[in-house]
């Protein structure tokens, strides 16, 4: 799918494809290294869980001894949680599922939905930009913290995960982000970075003051007042940070929404075990224009979103949305990054990405027809290749949005997350209509993934969030954690 011109945020419309209407998307966790939702892999060995190797957390209780995916004492396991991203004030939550260990189904645990104290992030006109984002929930690696980013009211809910998967919210929750709109989070060591987009278009803020910033985490759980904030270039708005498994890196993407000057691209850190950022020498890295069917907006070109890191080598997948690619480029030990090829996807506008722990296989979240694109990895995972698109099921009617653009589905794909055995694959679809009679939307859909082909399926219906389970219409889910 291509998109053909970036329509001006204030029109509440977004991407155009022919008649195809990008309007946002959005993202949370891999089988191997997501930013901070580690399911408890020591710090010598790879992660095979959801999230980024323990770096050495001091909120670890102490490194696991047993393999990923097996619970600890006292330790939840099998378990789901995502956000309601509810934006009226003060009603944000968390719902928390036991995971069957039979098929991978859902069943709500005793207490949920869980209060944050704050506020989702809304978006009325469905416009591009408020929902772009990724890794808006994660868990610590010894799987006893849950961290939530409401970016409607500046804040992070921390809670104690008790045994049983339910939620407490720590003492002092929610705390300050150390900036406006937060829609990000990874955890390195003690140390939480957060992406504070200072993006929301019920409170006019423009992205202008964006910025990452770092917050100690506490023995308890409690967060500390940020320290290290680094801003972000003008014009540039950043859709989260990925740290490399040893913690001395993290990646980012220069995302930009309107018309600014600035193009967006790739950033590349240095991590200090105080959390503090160091730009590497070349960052911003260039993405390379299509050479195969050049847009007229360069810009838009060159927009990209999600990205995840293979847990075997040295590369980083990052996903072109307007071009409808999946790209890959490697890194050095000092954060250089070498774009080294692309694959084009079946679905319209990969906008999230997630690999399996064996680094084989690579899954896009294809959000503007509402389907998962499966891509091989080979040659060290350099060489992509998509070998399955699926669609996935309640899409919805053709959504007409705020600007009367038509073509795509009411209900598309976002957030993915791998269980830590690698045998299903969760995925949340957001409910993207300004049709209030269509209160569904909001899913979060089961797959079967075969461990090794790679290929998925989808054997039952997805499971609802919609106003019946406590999520109202004006909200669009967000944030798998999933162990």
């Amino acid at each position: 799918m291509r998109m053909r011109n970036l329509v001006a945020l204030g029109a509440g419309i977004g991407l155009l494809t022919g008649g195809l209407a990008l309007t946002a998307c959005s993202g949370d966790d891999d089988d191997d290294i997501t930013p901070g939702a580690d399911a408890g892999a020591d710090a010598t060995k790879a992660d095979s869980g959801t999230g980024t190797p323990d770096s050495g957390a001091t909120v670890d209780g102490a490194a696991d001894t047993s393999t990923d995916g097996a619970a600890d004492a006292g330790v939840a396991s099998n378990v789901l949680y995502i956000m309601s991203n509810d934006p009226t004030s003060g009603k944000n939550a968390v719902f928390a599922y036991k995971r069957s260990t039979t098929d991978g189904s859902l069943t709500a645990i005793t207490g949920s939905p869980f209060a944050t104290g704050g506020t989702g992030i809304g978006n009325p006109g469905q416009a591009l930009g408020p929902d772009d984002s990724d890794y808006q929930l994660i868990a610590s690696a010894d799987h006893k913290y849950l961290f939530a980013a409401n970016g409607g009211s500046d804040n992070i809910s921390v809670f104690t995960i008790d045994a049983d998967g339910t939620l407490t919210a720590v003492t002092g929750s929610p705390f300050a982000s150390g900036g406006t709109a937060p829609v990000s989070l990874a955890l390195v060591g003690s140390n939480l970075l957060v992406t504070n987009q200072d993006y929301d278009l019920g409170r006019a803020l423009t992205g202008v003051n964006a910025n990452f910033a770092t917050l100690a985490v506490a023995s308890t759980g409690a967060l500390s007042a940020a320290t290290g904030v680094t801003a972000t270039p003008t014009g540039i708005v950043a859709t989260g940070l990925y740290p490399t498994a040893d913690g001395t890196l993290a990646f980012g993407n220069n995302f930009t929404f309107s018309a600014a000057t600035a193009t967006p691209g790739l950033l590349s850190f240095s991590l200090a075990t105080s959390g503090a950022l160091t730009a590497n020498a070349g960052s911003p890295y260039s993405i390379p224009s299509d050479t195969n069917s050049p847009d007229a907006a360069v810009q838009a070109d060159q927009l990209v979103l999600g990205m995840a890191l293979n847990p075997l080598n040295k590369v980083l997948y990052v996903n072109y949305v307007i071009r409808g690619e999946v790209s890959a480029w490697t890194y050095t030990a000092a954060g250089a990054l070498t774009n080294v090829g692309s694959a084009k996807v079946s679905g319209g506008a990969p906008c999230w990405v997630r690999v399996s722990s064996d680094g084989n296989f690579v899954y896009a979240t294809d959000t503007a027809t509402d389907q998962v694109s499966v891509l091989s990895a080979t040659s060290n995972g350099t060489v992509l290749s998509e070998i399955q698109v699926l669609t996935l099921s309640g899409a919805g009617p053709t959504l007409v949005d705020a600007g009367g653009n038509t073509g795509h589905t009411s209900s598309e794909a976002y957030d993915e997350e791998l269980s830590p055995d690698g045998k299903y694959l969760y995925v949340e679809s957001e409910r993207l209509s300004n049709d209030a009679t269509y209160t569904e939307g909001n899913l979060i859909h089961v797959l079967v993934r075969d461990t090794t082909t790679g290929m998925l399926t989808e054997s039952s219906a997805a499971l609802a969030l919609d106003p019946d389970a406590g999520v109202p219409i004006t909200a669009r889910s967000e944030g798998l954690v999933v162990f």
